[in-house]
């Protein structure tokens, strides 16, 4: 149930529950036989059962990594003052997740292109999700509040002993760094030439590249589309680096949702093959030629 919080800072009381790990043998019914290295996830209050585990399984509780997160926002010196601030949580809050936007926290590339900051943290007991730690950067195109998330910085770990959240927020503090170390690297971008067939070597190499028994293919209909906007956007972005980047970013989160799959699912799928691209032999002869 999506919560707008704004700036409060604390997190929401009904997700402040105390989770352990007992012996499934002490829940399961008789007749039922169980190993002795399976635990039952399991709410104290109310006695619900999230999920079976192995004794490797470690309950990070929500409260420890909202706090986790909130110090380092603190320790960046962003502004804490001014954020807006959304849990969410399904499964009887087996799954939660929150999202902290810094709107006064901006990169501005050119004039009147502006990136805002935000945080996006979450976690399970139910095992749905793994916890993560995630930098934004949120491209705003219009007054109505409609952004682009044009950068990550993610941190995913599963819940199993060797998790550390104290790790964790380093890479979120490194994250902040790299949002604002960006605005250099996209002015860099924009002087970057990258004419149409050089935009169509990158999109087909990458973006629109799919295995296929043992063979790589094209998707023409997703290069084509991709090429149109490239096209569409050179009177006003130039035809260089930026612009290609900021073609595949818009095609990561405008998107319909895969056949069986959910919008997330699929934004989060093509968000991985835009930072494949980034890391492309293909991109990488672009921006350094």
């Amino acid at each position: 149930m999506p919560l707008d919080g704004m700036n409060n800072l604390e997190l929401p009381e009904h997700l402040n529950f105390e989770v352990e790990l007992i012996k499934a043998s002490d829940v399961v019914g008789t007749g039922f036989k169980v190993g002795p290295k399976v635990y039952a996830v399991h709410r104290k209050h109310d006695g619900l059962i999230y999920k079976f585990v192995s004794d490797r399984y470690q309950i990070v509780p929500y409260a420890t990594s909202w706090q986790a997160v909130i110090d380092t926002c603190e320790e960046a010196t962003l502004d804490l003052a001014d954020v807006d601030i959304k849990h969410s949580d399904i499964n009887s809050s087996g799954r939660w997740s929150a999202y902290l936007s810094f709107r006064t926290e901006i990169i501005e590339p050119r004039v009147g292109d502006i990136h805002s900051y935000g945080v996006n943290v979450g976690s399970s007991y139910d095992q749905s999700a793994p916890h993560s730690i995630t930098s934004l950067a949120n491209r705003w195109w219009c007054d109505n509040g409609c952004y682009t998330v044009e950068h990550t910085y993610k941190s995913s770990r599963k819940h199993t002993t060797n998790i550390s959240i104290e790790k964790e927020v380093i890479k979120l503090k490194n994250g902040v760094q790299a949002f604002y170390d960006s605005e250099v690297t996209y002015k860099e971008w924009m002087q970057q030439h990258v004419g149409y067939d050089d935009a169509e070597h990158l999109f087909g190499n990458t973006i629109a590249s799919y295995p296929y028994r043992n063979r790589i293919k094209t998707n023409e209909k997703l290069l084509t589309s991709l090429l149109a906007d490239f096209q569409r956007s050179v009177s006003d972005m130039g035809a260089n680096a930026w612009n290609a980047y900021n073609v595949a970013t818009a095609w990561a989160t405008h998107t319909e949702p895969s056949r069986g799959g959910t919008k997330l699912v699929t934004q989060e799928r093509n968000a991985t093959k835009v930072a494949t691209m980034l890391n492309s032999k293909e991109w990488k002869e672009l921006v350094d030629a």
